[in-house]
């Protein structure tokens, strides 16, 4: 699949706009206090696409305030598992509630974590949809682990693709049409197999069916 990635690079770079990337970039700050800001937050939100959660306000503090704990923390957080550890309490704190029952708000957790950390994978479904994963059922703490070892998963295979140059070709034309060194492989990696997922579902490769739970 990655192969078809890089023969299909002109067409999934169609898809970006500079604006997008732009948008993108400014969501990176370092400064604890920005996040606090109200602009902030309505542009975070607008950006990620993440209004149409059920999130109370209540909620949506806690999550703000746990991004700028971590933004003046992120040094404390050298280990991969004191990162996974921390990921797991934002899980248990930011979540929504459908019919009486608890929902991962797994995307919007690991987009605050690439905010600190910009080399770490982004979840969303069509993530699950490139690598075929679907979400188990069960109690909340079961299908919290569950989200976690395919975020490791995910994590370990994206080293691999930027350790064995397997879309060498698509990130160096992604590189070299918006002219940025600001953007980390890893996130170059998501647009793509964001981009293709919808691509290759006009082709027959994927079929937009993704349970999330």
């Amino acid at each position: 699949m990655y192969s078809l990635i890089n023969e299909y690079r002109g067409a999934i770079l169609q898809t970006f706009r500079r604006e997008y990337v732009n948008e993108y970039l400014n969501l990176l700050v370092e400064d604890p206090e920005q996040v606090r800001c109200g602009n902030y937050q309505r542009e975070y939100r607008r950006i990620w696409r993440l209004n149409q959660m059920r999130l109370s306000a209540a909620q949506w503090r806690v999550y703000f305030e746990r991004l700028g704990n971590l933004l003046a923390n992120r040094g404390h957080l050298r280990r991969q598992e004191d990162r996974l550890e921390y990921l797991r309490g934002v899980l248990r704190e930011i979540f929504q509630v459908r019919n009486g029952r608890r929902v991962l708000a797994f995307s919007a957790c690991t987009k605050l974590f690439h905010i600190v950390f910009p080399r770490t994978p982004i979840f969303d479904s069509r993530v699950c949809e490139f690598y075929h994963w679907q979400a188990g059922d069960g109690e909340f703490e079961r299908r919290l682990e569950g989200y976690v070892d395919f975020y490791q998963g995910v994590t370990t295979e994206y080293r691999r693709i930027r350790r064995e140059g397997l879309l060498a070709q698509a990130i160096e034309a992604f590189r070299q049409q918006f002219d940025t060194n600001q953007l980390t492989d890893e996130k170059i990696i998501d647009f793509l197999i964001w981009s293709w997922v919808g691509i290759g579902r006009s082709m027959g490769f994927f079929n937009g069916r993704v349970a999330l739970r």
